[in-house]
């Protein structure tokens, strides 16, 4: 019989991958995810009821089993966006669009073209660390294109902040410290430039309000309109960012 990462024993699907557990403060009740890389993850609060594990994944199962199948079925239609080695980035925050070449060489370094067709040439000595040199370019891009743009918004609406700084998170577009200190994802870069405009706006307004209460939105609304949509569409887009860049 399947077991979790905790040794329990489950009833579960055999094409599943092992069941893996996280235990989070902020978690209030027990949470099924299909991660973004194929890993099944349940999340369960600090306090929660092991011996009730096999159950709950039991009751989710046909849930679960059709999720995973969905993920399968999106990774074969689109075999780029979870190639370790992509052909293309398009950075559509900033309407670029890169071609990327690999070669195998003495000493890795990142080579750009930046003419009218841009152009990315991977020189690398351990194959295994070609992610590495793209994270580390897509760094670089994403903290030349958006610390700028940023402070843009914050001075076109008028709404402070302490500081800024860009990360590589996995589950969150953004973040707002008490302080006022926020930080945004790179993958920022890959969305729709009113996506990236949207986030700017919510974690600006987080500023003022360090939640999601009725006074956050109504303040998220003064700026834009159709926040409603855009919150939507950053859901849906999730699925979209390259596997390489997380």
């Amino acid at each position: 019989m399947p077991k979790d990462n905790l040794g329990n024993e489950i009833i579960q699907d055999e094409l599943l991958p092992e069941l893996e557990i996280r235990i989070s403060l902020k978690a209030k009740y027990a949470q099924l995810k299909v991660l973004y890389d194929g890993r099944v993850e349940l999340v369960i609060p600090k306090d929660y009821n092991r011996k009730r594990i096999p159950q709950f994944i039991s009751e989710n199962q046909a849930w679960l089993s059709k999720t995973y199948a969905t993920y399968q079925q999106h990774k074969q239609e689109n075999p780029e966006r979870f190639a370790n080695k992509p052909n293309f980035i398009d950075l559509q925050a900033c309407n670029e669009y890169w071609t990327v070449e690999y070669k195998q060489a003495t000493k890795s370094k990142m080579i750009e073209s930046s003419n009218l067709f841009r152009q990315l040439r991977v020189e690398y000595s351990d194959e295994n660390k070609i992610q590495e040199q793209l994270k580390r370019w897509l760094q670089k891009k994403a903290k030349s294109l958006l610390l700028p743009w940023f402070d843009e918004i914050s001075k076109k609406i008028n709404i402070d902040y302490n500081s800024v700084s860009i990360r590589g998170q996995k589950t969150r577009w953004g973040s707002c410290s008490s302080e006022a200190n926020i930080s945004l994802n790179r993958s920022l870069v890959f969305l729709p430039s009113s996506l990236t405009v949207y986030v700017f706006i919510h974690e600006l307004c987080h500023t003022r309000h360090l939640n999601h209460s009725k006074s956050y939105w109504a303040l998220v609304k003064k700026f834009d309109s159709n926040y409603k949509v855009h919150e939507k569409r950053l859901n849906e887009i999730s699925t979209s960012i390259p596997i390489w860049v997380i």
